[in-house]
């Protein structure tokens, strides 16, 4: 297994990489399907193309440049989509190739687990931006008996000065990976009220470390709606948001050990890597140029 972790990288990084020496080619950078489409046929592998475009699913949101990029994912031998939303998308859009969902995954092991949270607090863990609503959340929380905390770096549209609502919602700093795996169960709920994500790595980080998760429809590929310590809400509706998010915090601590078993047996690794591997074992080895 080779991997090539770059953003947007060079012809000449591509080709150092030997992409010719590998059975199997998995492009999760959809900027560059075009370029490496024109070229799997000449290397012989199998090209497998996955996109983590937030917005990947809602085609009203959709840029013309992007729209294009979108049907160059149905080029490679197969489209690996990480949602069932995306993977119907495709087909309605003529995807010829084989469409298989791939989820994101994780190993749970990876996230300290605590049966009972440190902080009876929910948590907003991301960058800071308009499409995460964190300046919203802060307003609709504003004076109400539920404490949130806001982790991650400011984004360039986000007031250089922003701290929440300088009350019960305040902005924490930003956490290494290493304060993710060990930190995440300490909150008895996360919050992701984005307007568009694909399968948020996040939302299964905060599963596997106890969460309760209360996320916008926009926010819930993968996700089981009908578990009660899965809450989707509409991301516009103060109310409702304040409501899931009590609820959330309060709940928390009936449902943790059944939290984490349910991202152990549904986005493990353990569980995902051997139908991705019966997956590229189904596809002929002379991809189809």
């Amino acid at each position: 297994v080779g991997i090539l972790n770059r953003r947007r990288p060079a012809l000449w990084q591509l080709l150092r990489s030997r992409p010719w020496q590998y059975d199997v080619v998995h492009l999760y950078d959809d900027s560059r399907t075009k370029l490496w489409t024109r070229l799997y046929g000449l290397f012989k592998v199998r090209l497998l193309v996955t996109t983590q475009d937030g917005y990947a699913a809602f085609p009203d949101r959709w840029s013309r440049r992007f729209a294009g990029r979108f049907d160059a994912l149905g080029n490679g031998s197969a489209f690996l989509p990480p949602s069932e939303q995306i993977a119907a998308l495709a087909k309605e859009r003529g995807f010829t190739c084989p469409v298989h969902v791939h989820p994101n995954g994780l190993y749970c092991n990876e996230m300290r687990f605590v049966p009972e949270a440190a902080h009876a607090k929910a948590v907003v863990l991301g960058k800071v931006e308009p499409r995460k609503k964190q300046e919203f959340l802060a307003e609709t929380l504003r004076g109400l008996p539920v404490e949130c905390d806001l982790i991650g770096p400011l984004g360039a549209d986000t007031p250089p000065d922003f701290d929440g609502n300088g009350a019960n919602v305040r902005r924490r700093g930003e956490w290494t990976r290493r304060e993710v795996c060990e930190h995440l169960t300490d909150y008895a709920a996360l919050v992701l009220l984005s307007d568009g994500e694909a399968h948020p790595l996040v939302v299964i980080e905060a599963l596997a470390a106890g969460c309760s998760v209360v996320v916008s429809e926009e926010a819930s590929a993968n996700l089981d709606t009908a578990l009660p310590f899965v809450k989707v809400v509409d991301r516009g509706d103060r109310a409702a948001v304040a409501h899931a998010i009590a609820s959330a915090v309060a709940g928390n601590a009936a449902h943790r050990a059944a939290i984490r078993a349910y991202a152990e047996t549904t986005f493990d690794w353990s569980v995902i890597l051997p139908r991705y591997q019966n997956f590229i074992a189904s596809l002929k080895v002379s991809p189809s140029p």
